[in-house]
């Protein structure tokens, strides 16, 4: 047996540990009892070991210096280019601080499900404490092994290259056109009717499942179901998504499930030929989020889409169609109103860039032992009343624990919804440059031509080349704020 042929086995067995424990994480957010968690907790982390163990076996690293001698097709040796980023990483942990780690994850998480809904800080803050302490352990040794900053490590982590050096330009840029800019559309923006009332979750279930099936989700191959915070999972054969309803408000509901069957699509979308390699899954999550936010604001926003689904969602939600507040005109002017508020999963595209900037500069203080986990609220605070205005003392539901990403030990994912969304911009730009009836294809419900886009250029090609160079490939250029920027301003101050 060849050693590449040794290595895809070795792998293709690691593939389907990982397979299993997505879908029992998927498992304990959706349905699982509170009382399975620590016995969850302890099942995920064991499978994080075999998997660790599994990866950094020794014959691993002889196996690879082998094949990098027989692989001839690029397809080949981008799939040892994965692995041997993936075996880099874990090789330089040791596997105590990987269960540590899993088993603080699992247990920080499930406290945050619990205390969230009673806005407990204090009964989450220590678990946080012990998340955050192994995180940075584990980024102190990636960076020593990897020659990066701690939390460059993590970053690279969750985007292959992705340092401060890169972002810390690109922010600065956001944060200081955003700003004026929030205000001059708040200022300027058209009066609405709010459409903001009751509307029952069997309902707004049903809606998703009609909003997905369109856009081209496989039913055949997934499914909707509810969860505390939205997420996708699985793989092309079985991918899952999950969204949560609002009391009074069917949009935050919509735009997750819009979201999140960008996400979907993507994994829909892999090469079913190589699914159970490393090189046959997503990219990094800048790119991922590119493709949840490519769908959900630069394809579910735009007035031809919405123009399309009105007559969908009335009939779903039970309205009457023939109210003037469920006029086109009326629901465009709901789903662009810009405003400052607390909740990113629920911000418009103008002010979400800036919640996602507040996160990125605690984090960075996090790991420069600037901030500490005591005084989090506070900072966070200082942020929003910065940014937004706002006041979140004492609201941590709304604050400091909204977002599960940090309690599931994910430090350093939040700046990948940003780029993603810069990455949306451009690659939609792209698109109509040679799809110029963009706007009247989806008018007229037809998706089957930017899929199909999606899929030639992203999807399909999975992790035959790296993030950054994908997006020049696709747009002949490096990414930059350019298209977000002209993106905005067309669609919000015109």
């Amino acid at each position: 047996m060849t050693a590449v042929k040794e290595l895809q086995e070795h792998f293709q067995t690691l593939h389907h540990i990982g397979h299993a424990a997505q879908y029992l994480s998927w498992d304990e957010a959706v349905i699982m009892p509170a009382g399975g968690g620590e016995a969850r907790a302890k099942s995920l982390a064991t499978l994080h070991k075999i998997s660790h163990e599994m990866v950094t076996a020794p014959k691993v690293g002889e196996l690879l210096e082998s094949a990098k001698q027989e692989a001839t097709s690029a397809w080949d040796q981008a799939n040892l280019r994965v692995i041997e980023r993936r075996w880099t990483r874990a090789t330089a942990l040791p596997v105590d601080l990987v269960v540590a780690s899993s088993l603080a994850s699992s247990r920080c998480e499930q406290s945050w499900r619990r205390n969230r809904r009673a806005n407990n800080w204090e009964e989450v803050k220590p678990l946080l404490k012990e998340v955050l302490n192994l995180t940075k352990q584990k980024a102190e040794i990636l960076g020593e092994k990897l020659a990066l900053s701690p939390y460059d490590a993590l970053l690279d982590g969750y985007e292959a290259e992705l340092k401060r050096a890169y972002i810390d330009p690109i922010f600065k840029e956001l944060s200081e056109f955003l700003p004026n800019f929030v205000n001059e559309v708040i200022a300027n923006q058209r009066p609405h009717v709010s459409l903001k009332g009751e509307y029952p979750a069997d309902r707004q279930m049903d809606l998703a499942k009609k909003l997905m099936l369109p856009l081209g989700f496989n039913f055949g191959r997934g499914r909707v179901d509810t969860s505390d915070h939205p997420f996708t999972c699985g793989d092309l054969w079985d991918t899952r998504i999950t969204t949560r309803f609002g009391d009074d408000d069917f949009l935050e509901s919509m735009y997750a499930v819009l979201h999140e069957t960008g996400h979907a699509l993507y994994q829909q979308g892999l090469p079913e030929d190589r699914y159970d390699q490393p090189v046959g899954g997503s990219l990094g999550m800048m790119i991922h989020e590119s493709q949840s936010l490519f769908m959900e604001q630069q394809v579910c926003r735009s007035e031809g889409y919405l123009s399309y689904v009105l007559p969908i969602l009335t009939e779903s939600l039970g309205v009457d169609a023939t109210d003037e507040k469920w006029s086109v005109t009326n629901f465009i002017r709901n789903v662009h109103y810009v405003e400052k508020g607390y909740i990113r999963v629920e911000a418009d595209e103008c002010t979400y860039p800036l919640h996602v900037i507040l996160r990125y500069q605690l984090e960075n203080s996090l790991f420069d032992d600037s901030l500490s986990i005591d005084d989090l609220p506070n900072a966070w605070n200082e942020l929003m009343d910065r940014f937004f205005g706002l006041d979140t003392r004492g609201d941590f539901a709304n604050g400091v624990m909204q977002d599960v990403h940090w309690y599931a030990g994910l430090f350093g994912y939040f700046p990948c919804y940003t780029l993603g969304a810069l990455t949306a911009a451009q690659l939609y730009q792209a698109y109509t440059t040679t799809n110029s009836d963009a706007e009247a294809q989806f008018e007229a419900g037809n998706f089957e031509s930017v899929l199909s886009w999606l899929r030639d250029n992203i999807h399909s090609k999975a992790q035959l080349t790296s993030g950054f160079d994908r997006i020049v490939e696709i747009t002949g250029k490096p990414l930059t704020t350019a298209a977000f920027v002209a993106h905005v301003n067309q669609r919000y101050q015109t």
